[in-house]
């Protein structure tokens, strides 16, 4: 036997950081890809498409052992001058930190909390902290299982949700599911209606074409449209993501049959039943009273989505029900011309986050 000491390794120090997600990408793959509760918004391409379409820089704060993400959470600065803060993530429903153990994200939030990167503080989006974090619960995921079977998922809608789906077929309504750019041009027409109407800006073009260049490829992006006499009437846009599909944008004409939504929701539940762990219809504001009865008629679940801020939450969280200045805004919104709707929109979107 030697008489040599049996060399011990010692593990690597743990260590807080904020770096370009960039510059860690694949340590950021491989936390995502390992911890529980990842979504679409922790996916990679998601952040290009926010930094590539909307220029936002994605950074990552995180606890590391070495090249090893233990912890770590998604950033991004807020282009929005009237309220500056750095938010987990613009234009996210929920991008919660992610850890390979549970007992890490206090450190991690404390480290945090100890070094101030924006005047106005920090939003994470779908995770309730401790104090001295603030939360505020106005919001709802909804989420649809679709690991049952099909015959299961039509019983758990409401009698209302599947007498107009029968409604719309029997009034010759037909839905299709494609990925080309053309049927992306006939969605974004259909949306930038949709949003003029409701008084709200519409995202720019170029935002859904880097989503088409990023998702389509290996099929995790699909453009529905419900066609009514030969005109689409309704139109919506999922993406996938570890293993759930969120049905992301959706746009309806004025004066179509009343059906025509939730044929289009019904035909994505069909198609992924059993193929996909679930149907994420997307957050709502509990107030949004219509969208909340639509969304439970369909047969998904509410889960409570709570934002946490730091060190104060903000007077106005939600900006689904409006009021006030808000309301008038999108009152006189709705009074200009669509031409002229769609380029600011495309100009001002990215500082709405």
């Amino acid at each position: 036997m030697s008489g040599q000491a049996a060399r011990v390794e010692t593990p690597p120090r743990q260590e807080f950081f904020v770096r370009p997600w960039s510059a860690c990408q694949s340590a950021w793959s491989k936390l995502a890809a390992r911890a529980n509760g990842a979504t679409l918004y922790h996916d990679g391409r998601w952040l290009g498409l926010l930094e590539q379409a909307y220029g936002f820089e994605v950074l990552v704060a995180a606890i590391a052992a070495g090249s090893e993400l233990l912890a770590a959470c998604l950033l991004a600065r807020s282009a929005n001058a009237l309220r500056p803060r750095i938010v987990a993530l613009p234009f996210s429903d929920a991008c919660p930190p992610l850890a390979v153990e549970p007992a890490i994200v206090p450190v991690l939030l404390e480290a945090l909390a100890g070094r101030p990167m924006a005047r106005g503080g920090y939003e994470i989006r779908g995770a309730a902290l401790p104090a001295p974090w603030q939360v505020a619960n106005c919001f709802d995921e909804w989420v649809i299982d679709l690991t049952r079977p099909r015959a299961e998922l039509s019983r758990r809608t409401a009698s209302h949700f599947r007498r107009q789906v029968r409604r719309a077929i029997q009034n010759g309504l037909s839905v299709r599911c494609g990925s080309s750019i053309d049927d992306l041009y006939t969605f974004y027409q259909l949306m930038a209606e949709t949003r003029h109407r409701k008084g709200l800006p519409v995202q720019p073009l170029r935002f859904f074409k880097r989503a088409l260049a990023l998702f389509s490829p290996v099929g995790d992006l699909e453009i529905w449209s419900a066609t009514e006499k030969g005109r689409v009437v309704a139109a919506g846009i999922a993406l996938k993501a570890f293993d759930c599909l969120h049905y992301k944008w959706s746009a309806r004409r004025l004066g179509c049959s009343s059906g025509a939504a939730h044929l289009l929701t019904w035909s994505m539940i069909e198609r992924h039943a059993a193929m996909a762990r679930a149907l994420n219809l997307g957050r709502t504001d509990a107030r949004n009273a219509g969208l909340v009865r639509f969304k439970m008629e369909a047969g998904a679940q509410a889960v409570p989505l709570p934002y946490s801020f730091y060190p104060q939450a903000p007077g106005r969280i939600s900006a689904e029900v409006l009021s006030g200045p808000m309301l008038m805004l999108s009152q006189v919104w709705r009074r200009l011309p669509g031409f002229a709707t769609r380029t600011l929109g495309s100009a001002l979107y990215r500082y709405l986050a």
